[in-house]
C-alpha cells in the first residue's frame, strides 16, 4: 500500500480533503522511516515527528504550521499552493539521493546514453527539477535503461517510479470505475497474464544486454519510440500487479460495439486505463449471453487458501467495423454495460483517434494513421475540398443571396463595446486580419453597429462572434422551415450506405445582397467593420442557408439526401448505386463553389453519427456524447441547472419510455407557486432517467411497406403509446416511443375517456406516418369498452366524443383488445415509477395536493347499502337487473357503479356530507377550492346535486373564508362628493411627512379648496401639534379667506382631538373624516399631494434641503396651472384675473370683480357643472372596476380585510387573510358599514369600514358544526345560538383566540369543548335557555 499512502497524501495536499478518498489501513515502513528522515533534514521549520506513525502525520504538521503562521497562510489558496511547492521540492531531493545513494544509475549517466546531452559540458543537467527533467527526457529510453540497469523488485528503484508516477496522473480522474470489483479483476489477470504478460514485459527489456548509442540513436528507433509514446507504452507490470497503465495518458470513449453471433449491439466503454475487459451481469441476462465458469485459490492474510469463483465469457465484437475476439470477466454492476481495456486494443492493433472519436485498425508495417483523403473514385472533385481553398469571398448566387429586412429604418443601436483582455484582443486581431485577407469583411460607415464577443472552440481556442441581439429586434423573420428531425430520418429507410458531408464555413459561404452591407456592421476597438457574407448571429441566418442549401441539392433531396443545416447526408441502398448519388451531390456543391471540410467528411460509411445520432440500416441511436451528458449531470442545486437538464432529457424522449412520468417529479418544482425544496423523489426520478440511458433502444427507420402495430395505454396522469412494425423475422421492433401528460382538464376524464385519449394523442404524433394507410394498421388497447365506444355508430355521448370520432375517420385502422399485462410496454408508458400522484392545480389557491381515498371497507359499503333503501331509484336499479343494463350501471359488491365507475350515492344525506367533511379537511388534501373537490370526488362517486352541495360546504368552511384571499372585483362603486357653491367653502387638509430637513421643517401642512382646487402649503414638523395647526389654519386660511363650512381630513389625531373640535366649534364648521385606508374618500388631497411632490423634486432634486426656499414658487406654480377638473386656473377662479408670470407678461384684471356680479356667478355656475360632469367621468371609470354586491343588513356577519386595511394586521404571512366575523350595527354611508366590534380593540381602530374592506361570512348550522379547533378557544366572550346535530349540542361561540389574542373569533364548537373552555358561561347560557342536558 506504499503508492495508495503517497496517492492519499498527494490529494489530501491538493484538495485539503482527505474524505474524498478511501481510508489508508497500512503503511510501508520502509517508505515512512524514508519520508520522516527527509522531513526531519530538509524541513526543519516543520519539525522532527514520528517515523512509526501515518504518513497524515505530515498532514497534520502542516495544519499546525498553517495555525502557527496565519499571516503567511491566509486562505486555503495559499495552504494548497505551500503544500504543493513543498511536496515537488520533497520530490526532487528525494530522486537525486536516491540515484547517488543506490549508485546503480546517475542523472548524468542516463541524460548522456539517451542522448540528451550535447558538446562538452556532459556533467550538466538540463533542468534542476524533477519535471523539467521528466519532460526533457524520452520516456520510453528512460525506461529501458531503468530496467535494465536495475532490478525490478529493487527497493529503491520501485520507490523512485511511485514518485515519478504521479506526473502521469495529474489530470487523471480517480479510478472509481473498479471499486467493489478491483480485487476480482487484479486476481483474473494475474491468473490470465501468461503469454501477454511475457510479451509486454520484454518490451522494456533490451535485446542484447550491450545496448549501445548506436543502436539507441537509429532512425527507426527514434520513430518507434514516438509512436510507442501513444501505443506501445501500456504498462509497467511488476509481481503486486497494481501498477498497469499509469505511465500513459488515459483515454475514454463509448462506442456502439455489435455481437454478431447474437444480432444485438450493446454500448460499450473503451478506456485506457482499464485492468480487464469486462460486462455486466445485467447485460448477459438480457441478451442470453452464454458464461462459462472461473475460479482462482488466494490466500488472504492466513494459511488456508480462499475461493473466487467468478464467471467470464468469449466474445466476437465489432467495434466501428473492426472485428475482435477477446474475453470479459463478469462482473455485477458497472457504469456502462461492458468495458474494453487497453491491452485488448494493443494485442489486436487498434489506434484510438481521440479527435474524431473513432477506433482504426493499424497495419503491421506502419503505426501512423493519416486524415481522411478523398477517394480516388471522387478525385475529379478535389478542387472543392477545404484542404485547397482558402477562405474567400464566394461568388454572388442569384436569388440565393442573404436579405436583411427591417421593420423600420430609422433605429439606433446602443453604442457599447465589450471590455477584451489582451488574449481576446489578439484573437480579435487574427480574425480581422483574415477577415479582411479573404475579403468577407471590410471597413464600414455605418452608423449603427453590434459589438463583438468571443466563444471557445471544441478545441480550446476563441472564435469572434458579433453580439447581433440588438439588431435582431428590428429584423423581419424569415418563415422558411427547418427540417423536422424525425421526417428526415424517416427518409433513410432501406438505405444500407452512408456519406457525410461537412460544409466549410458554411455561412460564409452566402453572399449579402448588395446594399445590406452595412446594416451588418460591427464594432470592436480596431473600428467598424460590415461582413460581405452571411454572418453568426444573426436571426433569420438559418432559415436562409436551409433554404439555400435546398436549392443548391433540388430533386436529390427528395431520393437520396437530407440535409440539416450545413449537415448533408448521402444514403443509398447499394454500392454502385452510391458512387453516383455521392457524384451528384458533390458536382451540385461544385457548380455552387461551395467548399467541403475533408476531414469531417466521411464516405462509404455503413454507419455515421448524423445530427446526434448514430445512423445505420438497422435503425438509429443517440450519440454518446448526448448520453454522457445527462450521465454524468450532478444534482441540479437551481431552477436554472434543472431545467438545463430536463432540456438534455427532452433531446432524448424518443428513446426514453415515460419520459413524462419520470420528469414528472422534476417538473414540479418549476412551477411558480412550488417552493424548491430537493427531496429523495426528485434524486430517484433523476436516477431513473439515467438508467433509461445506460442501454438506450434502438429504434428502427418507419417502412410504408411493413405492417403497423400502435400500443397504447392511460393511466390517471399521463398517456403513452408504443409505435412498431414487423420485420422479416416476424417480430415487431419499436420505431418510436410516445409520452404525454395530461393537462388539468384531461385529469378529470372517464377512465374510457381517458384511454380513448391516448389513442387520439398518439395518433396526432405519429400522423404523417398512419394517416391515409393503404392498408389498415392495428391499435391494441388494454380498456375493452373502448372498442365499442370507438365502434358505435350511435349518436356521440358529448362535444369532444363527436370530434374525436370524426378526427377518427382520417385513419384506416383496426382495434383490437389485449389485457394489460400483455401491453406491459405501453403500459409502462403511462406509469409512474413511484406511488406519487400528481394532482392538478386548484383554480382558487393554487396548491398542489395528493389525493386521500376513502377506503372501501365493509362498514362503508353497508352504510351505502342502507342509504340505497331510502332512495327509490337507487333502490329499483339495484333490484332490478335489466334497468341496470338499459342504464349501463353494473352492480360491484353491492355498490352501483356507472360507465364512468363511479359509485352512485343517494343525494344530500349524512353519507355524503360525510364525504365532504373528509376530502376537505382530513385528508392529504388541504382545504381545497369548490373546483378541485368536487374533480376529486367525481372521480369515485357522484350524486345527483354533487356540484351545489360541494359549493355550499366550502363557502361556508369557517377555515377557507378567514385564510384565502378573494379574487373578485372590489365591491361598491364611487361616491362622489358634490361640489360646493362657491370657493373656500368645502375644504381638504392633509399632512406630506418623511421630507428631509430644511431650515427645521421636515413636513408640509395641505389646505385644498374643493371648488376652485386653489392650495395653501405651508412647512411645518411631523410633531406638530392640535393647537399649532389650528393657530396656522387661522392664520394661513381663514384669514384671508373666512371660516368654511366643513373639512375633509383623515383619522389623524390632530382632527380627532378636542382641541381641533374646540377649534371648529368656535369656527362654526363641520369635520368630515375620510374612511380609514381608503384613500378613495378624499382623493382630491391625495391627488394634490402627488402634485406637490413632483413640483419639488423638479426645483430641488439636486439640493432636497432647500425645498423650503422654494414652497411659495411651487404654491404659485400648482394654483396656476389649469385643473382637468374646472378647465380653469385655481387663481382665475378665486381672484378672478390671471396674474403675470414672466416681466413679458400683464395681468389680465376683468371689468367687473364684484363677487356679486352677474360675471362671477356665471363663471362659479361654469365651474360647477365641470365639477359634476368630472365626478360622473369618474364614477364611470372607477364602477367599471367594482363589482355590485346586495346590502349588508344589521345582524350580518362579515369579516374585514387585514392585509391592505391594516385591521388587526401582522407581518406574519401565514396569519390569516381576514379578522371576525363582526356583526353588521347599521349602515352609515352609502357604502360604509359600523360593526360591533370587541370593547378589546375598538379603542385601536375606527368601527366603520367600507364594503370593498368586507366579506360576507357564510355559516349554514347544517353543514359547518365543530368549526373551532378545541385549542384556539381561548376565552369564551358570548353563546350567540345553539344546535343539536346527531345527538350532539354544537354551540355557536364568541371568543378570543388563543392563536392570536388581539383577534375576536366566533364559530361553532361541541359543548364538551365549551365547558373546557369556559365552564360558567356555558352553564348560564343552558339555565337561561332551559336545555335538558
Amino acid at each position: 500500500m506504499s503508492y495508495a499512502n503517497y496517492r492519499y497524501m498527494k490529494a489530501r495536499a491538493k484538495r485539503w480533503r482527505p474524505e474524498n478518498l478511501d481510508g489508508i489501513q497500512t503503511s510501508d515502513e520502509h517508505l515512512i522511516n524514508l519520508f520522516a528522515k527527509i522531513l526531519s533534514k530538509h524541513v526543519p521549520e516543520i519539525g522532527k515527528f514520528d517515523p512509526n506513525k501515518d504518513v497524515e502525520s505530515y498532514i497534520s504538521k502542516l495544519d499546525q504550521h498553517f495555525t502557527e503562521y496565519p499571516s503567511l497562510f491566509p486562505n486555503e489558496h495559499t495552504k494548497r499552493q505551500y503544500t504543493l511547492n513543498h511536496l515537488e521540492e520533497l520530490e526532487q531531493q528525494f530522486a537525486e539521493r536516491m540515484f547517488s545513494e543506490n549508485g546503480s544509475l546517475t542523472w548524468q549517466e542516463l541524460l548522456r546514453q539517451t542522448g540528451k546531452v550535447q558538446g562538452s559540458n556532459k556533467g550538466d543537467r538540463l533542468t534542476k527539477t524533477f519535471e523539467g527533467f521528466r519532460n526533457q527526457l524520452d520516456k520510453v529510453q528512460f525506461i529501458r535503461k531503468l530496467m535494465s540497469k536495475a532490478n525490478v523488485d529493487d527497493f529503491h528503484t520501485r520507490l523512485f517510479i511511485l514518485w515519478m508516477l504521479p506526473y502521469s496522473l495529474r489530470k487523471l480522474k480517480e479510478r472509481n470505475y473498479w471499486k467493489s470489483e478491483i480485487s476480482e479483476i487484479y486476481d483474473f489477470l494475474e491468473d490470465k497474464r501468461t503469454a501477454s504478460y511475457g510479451k509486454t514485459h520484454k518490451r522494456f527489456q533490451p535485446q542484447n544486454k550491450n545496448l549501445g548509442k548506436e543502436s539507441l540513436s537509429k532512425k527507426n528507433n527514434t520513430t518507434n519510440s514516438r509512436n510507442l509514446r501513444k501505443t506501445n507504452v501500456s504498462r509497467i507490470e511488476y509481481s503486486s500487479n497494481k501498477f498497469l497503465n499509469h505511465t500513459r495518458k488515459r483515454y475514454e470513449m463509448v462506442l456502439q460495439a455489435e455481437l454478431p453471433d447474437f444480432k444485438c449491439s450493446i454500448p460499450c466503454l473503451i478506456d485506457t486505463g482499464a485492468q480487464a475487459n469486462i460486462i455486466t451481469e445485467e447485460t448477459v441476462r438480457a441478451h442470453k449471453l452464454p458464461t462459462r465458469p472461473w475460479s482462482k485459490s488466494v490466500i488472504y492474510g492466513g494459511v488456508y487458501p480462499n475461493k473466487i469463483n467468478r464467471k467470464t465469457i468469449k466474445l466476437n465484437i465489432s467495434l466501428n467495423g473492426i472485428s475482435i475476439k477477446t474475453e470479459f470477466l463478469v462482473v455485477k454492476k458497472f457504469s456502462h454495460p461492458a468495458a474494453i481495456s487497453f491491452t485488448t486494443l494493443y494485442d489486436n492493433n487498434i489506434e484510438i483517434s481521440s479527435s474524431k472519436h473513432t477506433l482504426s485498425q493499424m497495419n503491421k508495417v506502419s503505426n501512423i494513421v493519416k486524415e481522411p483523403e478523398l477517394p480516388d473514385i471522387y478525385k475529379e472533385f478535389k478542387d472543392i475540398t477545404a484542404e485547397t481553398n482558402t477562405e474567400k469571398l464566394p461568388k454572388p448566387i442569384k436569388g440565393l443571396e442573404f436579405e436583411v429586412e427591417l421593420t423600420q429604418e430609422n433605429y439606433r443601436l446602443p453604442i457599447r463595446n465589450y471590455p477584451l483582455p489582451p488574449g481576446k484582443m489578439q484573437a480579435m486581431n487574427d480574425e480581422i486580419n483574415q477577415g479582411l485577407k479573404s475579403g468577407i469583411i471590410r471597413e464600414s460607415k455605418a452608423i449603427n453597429a453590434c459589438p463583438v464577443m468571443f466563444v471557445p472552440k471544441k478545441e480550446g481556442t476563441l472564435r469572434m462572434v458579433v453580439d447581433y441581439k440588438p439588431l435582431n429586434k428590428y429584423v423581419k423573420p424569415n418563415i422558411y422551415p427547418l427540417p423536422l428531425i424525425e421526417q428526415l430520418l424517416a427518409k433513410i429507410q432501406g438505405s444500407t450506405i452512408f456519406t457525410k458531408l461537412d460544409l466549410k464555413s458554411a455561412y460564409h459561404l452566402i453572399r449579402v445582397r448588395k446594399g445590406d452591407e452595412h446594416k451588418l456592421a460591427f464594432r470592436c476597438p480596431r473600428g467598424v467593420f460590415e461582413y460581405l457574407v452571411m454572418p453568426y448571429g444573426i436571426s433569420t441566418a438559418p432559415a436562409h442557408f436551409q433554404y439555400f442549401i435546398n436549392t443548391i441539392l433540388g430533386e436529390a433531396k427528395e431520393s437520396h439526401v437530407v440535409c440539416y443545416m450545413d449537415d448533408i447526408l448521402i444514403h443509398s441502398k447499394s454500392e454502385s448505386e452510391h458512387v453516383k448519388h455521392v457524384k451528384d451531390v458533390l458536382q451540385k456543391l461544385k457548380n455552387a463553389n461551395l467548399i467541403i471540410n475533408q476531414a469531417k467528411c466521411e464516405f462509404h460509411q455503413s454507419q455515421v453519427k448524423f445530427i446526434g445520432y448514430h445512423i445505420s440500416e438497422k435503425g438509429f441511436t443517440p450519440c454518446q456524447e448526448n448520453i454522457d451528458k445527462v450521465l454524468q449531470w450532478k444534482q441540479p442545486k437551481n431552477r436554472k441547472e434543472l431545467r438545463q437538464f430536463l432540456g438534455s432529457v427532452n433531446y432524448l424522449r424518443k428513446f426514453i419510455p415515460k419520459t413524462s412520468q419520470l420528469t414528472h417529479p422534476l417538473n414540479n418544482l418549476l412551477k411558480k407557486d412550488v417552493r424548491w425544496k430537493w427531496t429523495p423523489t426528485q434524486t430517484q426520478a433523476i436516477e431513473n432517467i439515467k438508467q433509461c440511458l445506460v442501454s438506450p433502444p434502438v429504434l428502427r427507420h418507419f417502412d410504408f411497406s411493413k405492417k403497423i402495430l400502435l400500443e397504447t395505454d392511460a393511466s390517471d396522469v399521463a398517456v403513452g403509446a408504443v409505435l412498431s412494425q414487423k420485420h422479416d423475422d416476424d417480430k415487431y421492433y419499436p420505431v418510436g416511443y410516445y409520452s404525454a401528460k395530461m393537462s388539468k382538464a384531461q385529469l378529470n376524464y372517464s377512465v374510457s375517456d381517458k384511454e380513448m385519449l391516448a389513442i387520439i394523442k398518439s395518433l396526432k404524433h405519429w400522423r404523417h406516418y398512419l394517416e391515409s394507410t393503404i392498408e389498415p394498421f392495428k391499435i391494441l388497447t388494454d380498456h375493452r369498452n373502448l372498442i365499442g365506444r370507438i365502434t358505435n355508430e350511435s349518436e356521440p355521448e358529448n362535444k369532444r366524443l363527436a370530434r374525436w370520432q370524426l378526427f377518427l375517420q382520417d385513419f384506416n385502422f383496426e382495434i383490437n383488445y389485449r389485457p394489460g399485462s400483455a401491453n406491459h410496454i405501453a403500459d409502462a408508458l403511462s406509469r409512474i415509477v413511484d406511488e406519487t400522484e400528481p394532482i392538478p392545480k386548484d383554480s382558487e389557491d393554487n396548491s398542489i395536493n395528493f389525493v386521500n381515498q376513502i377506503s372501501i371497507t365493509d362498514d362503508f359499503k353497508n352504510q351505502v347499502v342502507t342509504e340505497y333503501t331510502n332512495d327509490t331509484k337507487l333502490l329499483n336499479l339495484l333490484n332490478n337487473e335489466d334497468k341496470r343494463v338499459e342504464e349501463n350501471i353494473q352492480l360491484k359488491d353491492g355498490l352501483l357503479i356507472n360507465s364512468k365507475d363511479q359509485i352512485l350515492l343517494p343525494n344530500d344525506t349524512q353519507l355524503t356530507r360525510t364525504i365532504i367533511k373528509k376530502y376537505h379537511e382530513e385528508g392529504k388534501l388541504i382545504h381545497p377550492g369548490i373546483e378541485l373537490l368536487t374533480n376529486i370526488i367525481l372521480r369515485r362517486f357522484t350524486w345527483k346535486g354533487i356540484r351545489k352541495q360541494i359549493q355550499e360546504y366550502v363557502q361556508n368552511c369557517h377555515t377557507c373564508q378567514i385564510n384565502k384571499s378573494r379574487n373578485h372585483k372590489p365591491y361598491g362603486p364611487l361616491q362622489p362628493i358634490p361640489p360646493s357653491e362657491r370657493p373656500w367653502e368645502s375644504l381638504s387638509m392633509d399632512f406630506i411627512t418623511a421630507l428631509p430637513e430644511s431650515s427645521g421643517y421636515n413636513a408640509l401642512f395641505v389646505v385644498v379648496d374643493r371648488f376652485s382646487k386653489m392650495a395653501i402649503l405651508v412647512p411645518c414638523t411631523k410633531s406638530i401639534t392640535a393647537e399649532q395647526t389650528a393657530r396656522m389654519f387661522d392664520q394661513r386660511v381663514i384669514a384671508y379667506f373666512g371660516n368654511p363650512k366643513e373639512i375633509i381630513a383623515d383619522n389623524d389625531h390632530i382632527f380627532t382631538s378636542q382641541t381641533w373640535k374646540d377649534f371648529a366649534h368656535k369656527y362654526n364648521f363641520v369635520m368630515k373624516f375620510s374612511l380609514p385606508y381608503r384613500p378613495q374618500t378624499d382623493g382630491q388631497t391625495e391627488r394634490t399631494n402627488q402634485t406637490v411632490e413632483k413640483l419639488l423634486r423638479c426645483v430641488c432634486s439636486t439640493h432636497p434641503n432647500t425645498w423650503v426656499d422654494h414652497i411659495s414658487l411651487v404654491q404659485q406654480s400648482y394654483n396656476n396651472a389649469i385643473h382637468s377638473a374646472t378647465q380653469m386656473t385655481p387663481f382665475e377662479i378665486v381672484h378672478r384675473y390671471s396674474p403675470a408670470l414672466s416681466p413679458l407678461e400683464l395681468p389680465s384684471f376683468s371689468d367687473k370683480t364684484d363677487e356679486n356680479s352677474q360675471e362671477t356667478i356665471q363663471v362659479f355656475q361654469t365651474v360647477k357643472e365641470h365639477l359634476n360632469t368630472n365626478n360622473i367621468k369618474m364614477k364611470k371609470y372607477f364602477d367599471m372596476k367594482i363589482q355590485e354586491i346586495e346590502e349588508f343588513q344589521p345582524g350580518d356577519l362579515v369579516m374585514v380585510k387585514r392585509t391592505k386595511t391594516g385591521f388587526l394586521h401582522k407581518s406574519n404571512k401565514l396569519a390569516p387573510s381576514f379578522a371576525g366575523p363582526f356583526y353588521v350595527l347599521q349602515k352609515s354611508g352609502p357604502n360604509n358599514y359600523e360593526l360591533d366590534l370587541p370593547d378589546s380593540i375598538k379603542h385601536m381602530f375606527s368601527s366603520t369600514f367600507h364594503v370593498s374592506h368586507l366579506e360576507k361570512y357564510r355559516h349554514n348550522s347544517e353543514l359547518n358544526y365543530a368549526t373551532i379547533d378545541e385549542s384556539d378557544i381561548g376565552t369564551i366572550l358570548h353563546i350567540l345560538e345553539h344546535k343539536n346535530r346527531e345527538q350532539v349540542l354544537y354551540l355557536n361561540v364568541k371568543y378570543i383566540s388563543n392563536l392570536n389574542p388581539s383577534t375576536i373569533m366566533s364559530g361553532w364548537t361541541t359543548l364538551a369543548t365549551a365547558l373546557q373552555a369556559d365552564k360558567a358561561i356555558v352553564n348560564d347560557y343552558i339555565k337561561n335557555n332551559n336545555l335538558n342536558i
